[in-house]
């Protein structure tokens, strides 16, 4: 990255070594063609030098007169921040030159500059898509004064999702964790006991085992869904098995038909980790509704959210009863101050409720733009060697919570993690895949890479794309863009 600005500065008859080498020092992707005043010519990106070299038969003969754009991008010394910003976001360009009134070049400002400086993200991964809706109940509650774990919105909610999910055995907790946690108390699931989950999954699943005593048995995963394998999970069941939570990552229904027979034929549980997965159908009937018993989260980041809250589904009656009774301090009985059991404080909050209200009212609008935006990246990604995206199992209808990409670095150019750093410079904020559980420093006595190395694979070689509800298909249409053009940069280069 240049220090001064007179790093990045060349003459228009620089040649294509002094372009290229003024290109990469600059670590934003441009070089300044100026005059001797000082006063901006054009500008020179490596998508030029790309373009160059594929149309010129003869490179030595490429002068930085020839390649420039001499109608660049530009703000004026006066522009606030936010003013370059917005510019930037509506011209879909990434840098920005900075000129005084005779055309001299002061500074340059580039996208994740000024969201730095500005504490902003340009696209966010996964952000809440919130309405006036949302905001009314909000206020409404504010004003009732009913903000903490009583009031009428956590049973409206609950009922609301009850009959979305055609279960009446439900208890709203506070966290997905806690929803989790709950669920596996409500078994009696403990010491001695082992549960079968997938290595590669977001580690609250395992700590969920842990906080109960019971050992996790982690199990790879397949190399296409990146759910985790059926095959693999019959060969880890042992007399102390008690259950498998089986977690639909990224909103992709697991193959439900093949674990459902496994869990049968050992009599064991089978649970699901539907965290990411709500609105998500297997053979048309929901994911949460598919084992013996389930949880939801409705994390800020989730497809429908209640700022922090999650959900527990148990078909058994008498169980949902223990359920309650765990969130809600150990107490069975109305009896304020009885308590019958030792519990923890899991409720959620009559203002979490209010949230979730509002997103549940809107679910089917959340739904279809994430499927929406998932397609519109196939679409825009589908001529692009390199890419792969996450293989869906028969009779599943994922709900894409987030588009996940597979980077085979040998075809596309870069690594997903080289491909991650870019995308970030970009202003657009991806993320990578979890690291294998075992991997992780409380887990890390129950790696063993043969069991764990598909998972490992997958996830070194993926990355998350921007995801939210609230994407733009013009947002879609940028990103899909600046990972077109590094791929034809790092393969034609």
């Amino acid at each position: 990255m240049f220090k001064k600005i007179e790093e990045i500065f060349i003459s228009p008859e620089d040649g294509l070594k002094k372009i290229l080498s003024t290109i990469q020092k600059s670590g934003i992707g441009i070089a300044l063609v100026i005059n001797e005043d000082k006063k901006l010519l054009g500008t020179i990106t490596d998508g030029d030098v790309r373009r160059a070299l594929i149309n010129t038969d003869d490179v030595l003969k490429i002068r930085a007169m020839d390649l420039m754009n001499k109608n660049p991008l530009k703000g004026h010394k006066n522009m606030t921040k936010r003013e370059m910003l917005l510019l930037l976001k509506k011209e879909k360009r990434y840098q920005l030159p900075i000129v005084d009134e005779n055309n001299r070049i002061i500074t340059i400002y580039w996208i994740n500059r000024l969201l730095e400086e500005l504490g902003e993200i340009a696209i966010p991964l996964s952000e809440p898509d919130i309405s006036q809706l949302e905001i009314k109940y909000v206020n409404e509650t504010i004003k009732s004064t009913w903000i903490s774990t009583s009031g009428a919105n956590v049973d409206v909610f609950k009922e609301k999702l009850a009959e979305y999910l055609g279960f009446k055995n439900i208890v709203m907790t506070n966290t997905g964790t806690a929803a989790l946690h709950t669920l596996l108390l409500s078994f009696s699931i403990g010491k001695g006991d082992e549960v079968i989950l997938p290595s590669l999954t977001f580690i609250a699943t395992a700590n969920a085992i842990s906080y109960v005593g019971a050992t996790p048995v982690f199990v790879d995963v397949d190399k296409e869904t990146w759910n985790i394998d059926p095959e693999q999970v019959e060969k880890k069941i042992t007399s102390k098995t008690k259950a498998i939570i089986v977690v639909h990552l990224l909103g992709n229904p697991a193959n439900m038909d093949k674990l459902n027979h496994i869990a049968k034929k050992h009599k064991i549980l089978l649970f699901e980790d539907a965290a990411q997965a709500f609105g998500a159908r297997y053979n048309n009937k929901l994911c949460g509704t598919l084992g013996d018993g389930a949880i939801l989260s409705f994390n800020g980041n989730k497809l429908v959210t209640t700022g922090g809250g999650g959900a527990v589904i148990i078909k058994d009656k008498e169980r949902i009863k223990l359920a309650n009774a765990i969130v809600n301090q150990g107490r069975f009985s109305e009896e304020k101050y009885r308590h019958d059991i030792i519990g923890y404080n899991y409720k959620m909050t009559n203002l979490h409720a209010a949230v979730g209200l509002a997103q549940l009212e809107r679910r089917d609008e959340l739904l279809s733009r994430r499927r929406e935006n998932h397609f519109l990246y196939r679409e825009y990604l589908k001529k692009i060697n390199g890419l792969k995206f996450q293989k869906t199992s028969n009779g599943s209808s994922p709900n894409y919570w987030i588009t996940g990409v597979f980077v085979d670095q040998r075809e596309f150019g870069i690594s997903a993690k080289e491909l991650l750093k870019i995308m970030r410079e970009n202003g657009v904020f991806c993320e990578r895949m979890y690291p294998p559980i075992p991997t992780q420093t409380p887990y890390k006595s129950f790696y063993n890479e043969k069991d764990q190395n598909k998972s490992k694979y997958v996830s070194e070689n993926i990355i998350f794309l921007p995801s939210s509800s609230n994407l733009q298909p013009d947002d879609v249409k940028y990103i899909s863009k600046v990972i077109e053009d590094v791929h034809r940069f790092y393969k034609e280069s």
